[in-house]
């Protein structure tokens, strides 16, 4: 993250754990430890911070760790396409190869980030190991660990090594996303959380900054209520928050306005069903 400059996290829930006050405090020292929060917006963090922010979980548990490490990554990913970091590939391999265990080589690396530019975070489909995939279990030694349910493991990984007619119809879905409060970062958490659904999205300037309640503004021609309501269960949006507004000359097929109503927090793993 560093070698990066930092990376801008979008963080949708808060949260507090334990950090040191500094990493080169003594870690045995309990007088070097404090409760650090992070609330929702866009967060800028350097290694120190994004490594807190994806390991800790004396305050949560391994699985919303899991989930926030997929955030940080996804970050990752946004700041390497923004920077033209992929044009420092072999440089950045050469810096990490001790670090990091694969069996890809830096050839490998090369040829698949020619598709990176051609993807956004809406290309990413991501799946959560969590119950009832696994169990918690103790073994006979007292440690407390994961039990697989092996036909649930194999369900989820054939779904994400299939193609997903659900993302493809998505995927075809583009959505302005414009931020009608003064709270800022609120327009990248919806987009993001859209991202995770697979839609795909475009900030807009905010034209107002004054909508108490968000709305979903649907410009299709079809006003199709199949294609509607899953992106208001996205956003945890009701019915009543939808406006048909036909616009034929519109390039997007829908404007989603967030008001002071927005809840940033969402479950992504969620956001497929």
């Amino acid at each position: 993250v560093n070698t990066l400059g930092g990376v801008d996290v979008p963080v949708v829930c808060p949260y507090t754990d334990w950090k040191l006050i500094d990493p080169s405090y003594n870690p045995e020292l309990e007088a070097n430890w404090y409760l650090h929060t992070v609330n929702p917006g866009v967060i800028h963090m350097d290694g120190d911070l994004a490594l807190w922010y994806a390991r800790s979980r004396q305050k949560s548990n391994d699985f919303d760790r899991g989930r926030r490490q997929q955030e940080v990554l996804r970050a990752l990913f946004v700041h390497a396409l923004q920077t033209g970091t992929l044009t420092r590939i072999p440089e950045l391999y050469n810096n990490l190869k001790d670090s990091v265990e694969t069996d890809l080589g830096l050839g490998d690396l090369l040829q698949l980030s020619l598709y990176a530019p051609r993807m956004t975070n809406a290309d990413i489909r991501s799946y959560y190991i969590r119950p009832p995939i696994v169990n918690s279990w103790i073994t006979s030694g007292g440690a407390y660990v994961l039990s697989p349910n092996q036909e649930l493991l194999q369900q989820m990984l054939a779904e994400a090594l299939s193609p997903s007619v659900k993302t493809a119809e998505r995927q075809a879905i583009i959505i302005d996303v414009m931020n009608g409060t003064t709270i800022p970062g609120y327009e990248t958490l919806a987009a993001t959380r859209l991202n995770y659904a697979g839609y795909e999205t475009h900030i807009i300037p905010s034209e107002r900054q004054d909508y108490a309640y968000s709305v979903l503004i649907d410009k299709t021609a079809v006003q199709d209520r199949n294609f509607s309501n899953p992106i208001l269960n996205v956003m945890g949006l009701s019915p009543n928050n939808l406006i048909s507004a036909a616009d034929p000359n519109s390039a997007s097929h829908y404007l989603l306005i967030l008001g002071y109503d927005y809840q940033p927090c969402f479950s992504p793993e969620k956001l497929g069903e």
